[in-house]
Parts: structure tokens; C-alpha cells; sequence
């Protein structure tokens, strides 16, 4: 038998699961109750930083030569001709453009033409830098989602899901990356008036 020695500022309950615990790493099995605590091991925070530092700056250098395209097409009207992105107050008329505008109906899109135009006018490389940091925030929200999806799928029994928990960060990370730098996402980043696909 064990005994458990419970201090004044020990509640019942934390002594209990204390006991529990010493009884799991005495027992034969001590390697597969220790097991179900840190198996698998979770990443540390530095690497999931450094690997969403590497989803971000694939995004960056996939599409950094769109900075400096011109405006095309429907960025005319949502931009140049667009009166409703002049001015940041009334707040309602920013979020309710001219029907006759592009981004008419999106005024989450519309408020972001706004902050800028209010930042940099006209200037169409701050389009694009708002543009492309979507697109790699995007990415970055991919990626925490595939790394905790792989991350539950590894604290399943069988020997295949625990593989699949301890690749949990290069499999996410190779996904994200390869979402982050698809051609056909091209459209949607560099075309500015296409910030309403970004948002969505």
C-alpha cells in the first residue's frame, strides 16, 4: 500500500490523482502509462514559430513581383472611381459603396480600400502589400489547422494515427506551403479588386 502524505494547502482531490499516478510508474506497464501523457510529444512553440515564418515567407516570395502591377480592370472602379473609400467618416457610407462600384455589397472589402486609400492614396504597391498579406495570413491559419487536426488524429490508439501525431508539423507545414505558393491563387492575390476572394 501507498501512502500519500496531504498537506494543509493539498486538496483530497490533488492527493488522489498524485496517488494514482505513483501507482502507474511503479506498475510493469510504467513505459505505456507514461505513454498516455507524452505520446506524442507535443511541438515546442520556437519550432511552430519557425515554421509558420517559413509558410509566411513562401507567400512573400511566391507573389512579391505583384507589387508593383498596375491596376487592371475592375481595380479602376473599385479604387479610382469609387467616391465611397475617400473618407473614413460617415463609417456608413464606407460600408455601403456606389451599386455602380465593383465591391458594391462587400463593405468589409470596401473599408479596407478605405484605411487604403487613407494610408497611401492611389499608390497601388500598398494595395498589394494589404493584398498579399491576406493571402499569407490565410496560410498561416491553414496551417495551425492542419497541425492541430494531425495533432488530434495522433492521440488515436493505433500505430498509424501516432505516426501520423508525431508528423503532425511537416505534414501541415508541406500542405500550407504548397496552398501558399499554387498558381491558381494567383488571380486572387494580385488582382487587387479580388481582396473580396481573400476576405471571404
Amino acid at each position: 500500500s501507498s501512502v500519500v502524505r496531504v498537506s494543509r494547502t493539498q486538496s483530497p482531490l490533488r492527493a488522489a490523482e498524485r496517488l494514482r499516478f505513483e501507482a502507474g510508474a511503479r506498475s510493469p506497464g510504467c513505459a505505456n502509462n507514461l505513454g498516455k501523457f507524452f505520446d506524442p510529444l507535443p511541438a515546442k512553440r520556437s519550432t511552430l514559430l519557425w515554421a509558420g515564418g517559413l509558410v509566411w515567407a513562401a507567400a512573400w516570395g511566391a507573389y512579391h513581383n505583384s507589387l508593383h502591377g498596375p491596376l487592371i480592370l475592375d481595380d479602376t472602379l473599385a479604387i479610382i472611381q469609387n467616391p465611397s473609400i475617400r473618407q473614413l467618416w460617415p463609417l456608413g457610407a464606407v460600408l455601403a459603396p456606389p451599386a455602380e462600384c465593383t465591391v458594391a455589397g462587400r463593405p468589409v472589402a470596401n473599408l479596407s480600400f478605405a484605411l487604403n486609400y487613407a494610408a497611401g492614396g492611389t499608390a497601388v504597391w500598398g494595395y498589394h502589400v494589404v493584398n498579399l498579406c491576406l493571402h499569407a495570413a490565410s496560410a498561416l491559419v491553414l496551417f495551425g489547422l492542419l497541425h492541430r487536426l494531425f495533432e488530434g488524429v495522433g492521440a488515436g490508439a493505433s500505430k498509424q494515427a501516432k505516426r501520423i501525431g508525431l508528423a503532425a508539423l511537416p505534414l501541415s507545414l508541406v500542405a500550407a506551403t504548397l496552398w501558399a505558393v499554387h498558381p491558381l491563387l494567383s488571380g486572387a492575390v494580385s488582382y487587387i479588386s479580388q481582396r473580396t476572394e481573400l476576405l471571404m
